[in-house]
């Protein structure tokens, strides 16, 4: 899923040591910081100091919540690799109709539901303690950012979450999702459906076979072709110049 990435104020002047230098580099680091809170990562991200950061667990799934120079950042946690548990809840790639009330167009990823259904009544929480703090650092009367990211099944938790946050009245709509070689979340009706509603950007590596999961007949073919193509150049270059 493709979109017009927000339009983000230059903060270049005033960026803390260590920051990344643009909104996408923090949400990367901020999904990063996901996995491990770790430097240079959670420096990168620019989480604000004085501010505590919270992490929402539910079995093998979790997101991080915390305020940043960008505003207020859910960072979804992708698979844990030595973890069964996950690439077991990662092959359940039945596509199935979400939860009429949770407003899910068209047919999902069954696992990556499951798994965001399982974290929401934390996250939401969370996320309405942080918006109403008076002590935040965005306690003022602007619009709050909130944005969304995560890597690989990470990323497919984000944009379902993401979905769910603005189905909810109690919730401001997200900012902005950005992802990062996040896993396909839904079949052609649900994508379109999301489009419609949500911004999102997604970051892939060219040939890196999870964004395309799970395949279609098309995609096996496409990657079959791009696969053969990087071959025979690499087979020429290598053994024939």
């Amino acid at each position: 899923m493709e979109a017009t990435p927000p339009q983000q104020k230059e903060k270049k002047s005033s960026l803390p040591d260590g920051a990344a230098q643009t909104l996408e580099g923090r949400l990367l680091c901020a999904s990063h910081a996901s996995y491990n809170i770790s430097q240079p990562y959670f420096r990168g991200a620019t989480y604000l100091p004085h501010t505590t950061a919270k992490r929402v667990s539910r079995s093998i799934n979790s997101v991080l919540i915390g305020y940043t120079i960008d505003g207020i950042v859910l960072a979804f946690r992708g698979t844990i690799f030595d973890s069964a548990l996950d690439w077991f809840q990662n092959a359940a790639v039945l596509l199935s109709p979400g939860d009429k009330k949770d407003g899910i167009p068209g047919s999902v990823h069954v696992g990556f539901y499951r798994a965001v259904k399982s974290l929401w009544k934390g996250v939401k929480s969370v996320l309405l303690q942080f918006l109403q703090d008076h002590s935040s650092p965005y306690n003022n009367n602007e619009t709050q950012n909130v944005y969304l990211t995560g890597h690989s099944k990470g990323g497919a938790l984000a944009t379902l979450a993401a979905l769910l946050m603005h189905n909810d009245a109690s919730l401001p709509n997200p900012t902005s999702v950005i992802t990062f070689g996040s896993a396909r979340v839904g079949d052609k009706q649900f994508k379109v459906g999301y489009e419609s509603l949500v911004k999102q950007i997604t970051f892939e590596n060219d040939l890196d076979i999870i964004p395309f999961l799970p395949l279609s007949n098309t995609d096996r073919e496409f990657m079959n072709e791009k696969m053969k193509d990087k071959m025979d150049r690499y087979v020429s270059f290598s053994f024939f110049e």
